[in-house]
C-alpha cells in the first residue's frame, strides 16, 4: 500500500470514530481507539479541519464531525433513494402499529441504520441514524444478512465476531446465530426477543430492489409486555407491506 493510500485509510479512520457516541473526542482519545500515534492523527486532524471535515473546540480540544462531512453523507442518502418517499411509508406504518420503526440497508457486509422513526411511540428506541447494526445480536443485521449471496461468505464473517452477552437472551453460540439466519430465509422474516435490551421485541422483513436483491429491511420495535400472538401477526403483515411498497420506490 502506497504512502498516499496509507494516508487516506487512516483518515477515513479517524472520521469513522468521530461518529461514535458521545460523537466528539480528543487526540488522545482517537489515537488509543484507531491505534494511531498521536503525531500522525494531529496530522490528519489538521488536514481534515482545512478541509472541514473535522471542526475543534479550542476550549476543550475535542473534535468532532463538520458541515462537509454531512453534506457528503445527505448525498450518499440521497442517491440510495427517494428518502422522503421511504419515510413517509415508514412514517405510515409507525402510526398504524404505535411502535418505533426503522429502514436499515445493507452496505457491503455490514447493516446501516437510515431512517429511525420513533414519534408515535413514548418508548423511545432506536439507534441512531447512520450508525452500525450488530450481525449477531437482534433482529435487523441478522435478517438481511441472511439473504445475502453466498451465504458461505456470511458463515465465514459470523463465525469471526466475538460474541459479547448484553442480556441473558443474547445468543452466544455461532452454530445458533446461523440457524437463526435459515430461518429467517424460510420464515420471509426474523424475530428477536431481548437480545440487546431485556422486554423489547424486534420483527424485521426484507426489502428486496427490483433485481430481487436485498436491500435492506423494516424493523419495528415493540415493548414485549402486552403483545398477544394476533399482534406479532398484525406486525408481520403491515410490515411486509411496508416493505412491497419500498420496493416500488428504490
Amino acid at each position: 500500500m502506497s504512502n498516499e493510500i496509507a494516508s487516506i485509510v487512516k483518515a477515513v479512520d479517524v472520521l469513522n470514530y468521530l461518529k461514535n457516541k458521545p460523537y466528539q473526542f480528543t487526540a488522545n482519545q482517537i489515537a488509543e481507539g484507531i491505534h494511531i500515534n498521536r503525531t500522525t492523527v494531529h496530522r490528519i486532524l489538521k488536514t481534515l479541519i482545512s478541509v472541514h471535515m473535522v471542526s475543534k473546540n479550542e476550549e476543550s480540544n475535542m473534535y468532532r464531525i463538520a458541515y462537509k462531512a454531512y453534506e457528503i453523507g445527505m448525498t450518499y442518502q440521497s442517491s440510495l433513494d427517494p428518502g422522503k418517499e421511504i419515510r413517509n411509508e415508514l412514517r405510515i406504518l409507525g402510526k398504524e402499529l404505535g411502535i418505533n420503526v426503522g429502514y436499515a440497508i445493507k452496505r457491503n457486509m455490514t447493516v446501516v441504520s437510515l431512517y429511525e422513526i420513533n414519534e408515535f411511540t413514548k418508548v423511545k428506541f432506536g439507534y441512531t441514524e447512520g450508525t452500525e447494526y450488530s450481525l449477531v445480536r437482534g433482529v435487523t443485521g441478522k435478517t438481511v444478512m441472511a439473504y445475502h449471496e453466498p451465504f458461505s461468505e456470511v458463515e465465514a464473517l459470523i463465525n469471526n465476531i466475538e460474541l459479547v452477552s448484553k442480556t441473558p437472551n443474547t445468543p452466544m453460540d455461532h452454530k445458533t446465530i446461523i440457524e437463526d439466519m435459515a430461518c429467517i430465509r424460510k420464515n420471509g422474516y426474523g424475530i428477536s426477543d431481548g437480545e440487546n435490551i431485556l422486554g423489547f421485541v424486534g420483527i424485521a422483513v426484507p426489502v428486496f430492489d427490483q433485481n430481487n436483491r436485498i436491500h435492506g429491511c423494516v424493523t419495528s420495535v415493540a415493548v414485549k409486555d402486552g403483545l398477544a400472538d394476533e399482534d406479532y401477526q398484525n406486525i408481520i403483515e403491515k410490515a411486509k407491506k411496508c416493505a412491497h411498497n419500498i420496493t416500488r420506490i428504490i
